[in-house]
């Protein structure tokens, strides 16, 4: 009972962080947000390894681990309550999901806690533009992680930026997914070829535009927050403009 409370509080959680979408630490699409690491335990055998996905909706949640291992949630908002284990594609028999345990134990670089992630994807749904979310999570860092701004306003803002870039790469696959529907592939070929573009420009960018110049870092995680935030508001008005396309 303990281990299937486990996983019901798991699957909630992720619900309330992604709004819908998923998130990908292998395809590059998260470059300064390490995979969050894991320990899968079948019994008394353990294994550490890292979140390779994640996706999320009102329907139901799906994580994959590097190691093998999928875990697929289906909320009674679809139309019938489910949850089904894999291991390498194989489903296991659900009288064994309890020899199952997945705990996450941590980040390598940056964590990011989950009220925070909470309350930026809270404060992007309810948003009109998402700029205006900008310092949420570095407020809660503050508040409550032990994070120091001092005098300087970007002391904590790296944590903010890996946020950001975590919310990005959801919100990206939401309108890949979006304008594929309504416009086409091609199109969606497009957006990522334009992503791709604008990831490399923000990453020159914040070398040289330094907001913050008496920071460690010149202000650059602030910049790199920034730029996601503008970001996703681009890529909200380019699917609201693909609805009259399509």
């Amino acid at each position: 009972m303990k281990k299937l409370l486990f996983f019901c509080a798991m699957f909630l959680s992720v619900g309330t962080m992604v709004s819908a979408g998923c998130a990908d630490y292998e395809d590059n699409s998260l470059p300064n947000t390490p995979a969050p690491q894991y320990r899968i335990c079948y019994d008394d055998v353990c294994d550490e390894t890292t979140l390779s996905f994640v996706c999320s909706n009102i329907n139901g949640t799906q994580k994959g681990f590097a190691n093998g291992w999928a875990t697929y949630y289906t909320t009674a908002q679809s139309g019938a309550e489910s949850f089904r284990v894999t291991w390498h594609g194989r489903t296991i028999d659900a009288d064994k999901h309890s020899r199952l345990t997945i705990e996450e134990i941590g980040q390598l670089h940056t964590p990011v806690a989950t009220n925070s992630s909470d309350a930026l994807a809270s404060c992007l749904a309810a948003a009109d533009n998402a700029v205006g979310c900008l310092g949420v999570v570095g407020d809660i860092e503050v508040s409550e992680n032990g994070c120091i701004r001092g005098q300087d306003p970007t002391d904590c803002w790296a944590a903010e930026a890996a946020a950001w870039d975590a919310q990005l790469a959801i919100e990206m696959s939401s309108a890949l997914a979006a304008v594929t529907d309504l416009v086409g592939q091609d199109f969606a070929n497009d957006l990522q070829a334009s992503q791709n573009n604008w990831r490399n420009t923000r990453a020159s960018d914040c070398k040289v535009y330094l907001p913050l110049v008496f920071a460690q870092d010149g202000g650059a995680a602030l910049c790199r927050a920034e730029y996601a935030a503008k970001r996703i508001d681009f890529l909200r008005d380019v699917v609201i403009r693909s609805e009259f396309q399509g």
